[in-house]
């Protein structure tokens, strides 16, 4: 009899982990509630320091950042911008992940139209315009030691790396310099191609993911193509994972 028991929790556990194999489990991490919330903006006091991050939400037009902010009387630095996104907690049982789902939720932007940028912020978070559909123009202050903006999206101060793309459609074409296509650079854009610099060597992970008008990206110098860049677009010559192969 307990031989047979034994066997019923072996054959049920080998079944379990059978099942298992093909499911993803995705459970959403609760946001973290603000410090301070105001004109339509919301602020994270970073631990232990005198610096904040700060949040746009989806309710004006045109935001101004400013470079400290007063939180129950005391003066807090403006350091970094966060993601809109609520990361997922993702389980994968098995190989079969389910690449089609985005590794974040993230919330549509539909308002925002203008953003200015302080010197004092020194970090972007990635992610943190992903879905502003209606963005078109960030004015970063010169003397921000980090980052820099055209007409045409946000870039490292040095210029090597484009992380922001605007929306748009028809060509982009990326400006001379430029290096890389930072991670989730034109994630939401509805541009049919993207012509690069020769300089560009580097797209970076989710760069073009689910831009579902992209047909081309046209480089000379590609060789280094990060995870799920292209999934979703239809470009050719990627695989079902929406990477892209190069031959050196």
């Amino acid at each position: 009899m307990k031989y047979i028991s034994k066997l019923c929790i072996i054959i049920a556990t080998f079944c379990i982990c059978l099942l298992g194999s093909s499911m993803t489990s995705n459970a959403a991490v609760m946001p973290q509630e603000a410090d301070y919330t105001a004109a339509g903006l919301k602020f994270y006091i970073h631990s232990g320091q005198q610096t904040v991050a700060v949040q746009i939400q989806n309710k004006k037009a045109n935001v101004r950042i400013p470079e400290t902010v007063q939180i129950q009387g005391k003066t807090y630095m403006v350091t970094e911008i966060k993601s809109t996104a609520i990361k997922h907690d993702t389980v994968v049982m098995g190989k079969k992940a389910k690449v089609a789902r985005d590794d974040k939720e993230y919330f549509k932007n539909t308002k925002t139209r203008t953003v200015a940028i302080p010197k004092t912020v020194t970090k972007i978070e990635t992610g943190a315009f992903s879905y502003f559909t209606k963005l078109k123009k960030v004015v970063i202050d010169k003397e921000n030691p980090n980052y820099m903006s055209t007409s045409k999206g946000i870039f490292s101060k040095d210029g090597k790396i484009l992380i922001l793309a605007f929306n748009g459609t028809g060509t982009y074409k990326v400006r001379d310099n430029v290096e890389k296509i930072g991670d989730r650079a034109f994630v939401g854009t509805k541009y049919s191609k993207v012509s690069l610099p020769d300089s560009c060597y580097e797209i970076g992970t989710r760069a073009f993911f689910k831009c579902s008008k992209l047909k081309q990206v046209k480089g000379q110098s590609l060789c280094v193509c990060g995870k799920y860049a292209f999934f979703g677009t239809k470009v050719k010559g990627v695989d079902k994972y929406g990477t892209m192969r190069f031959k050196i």
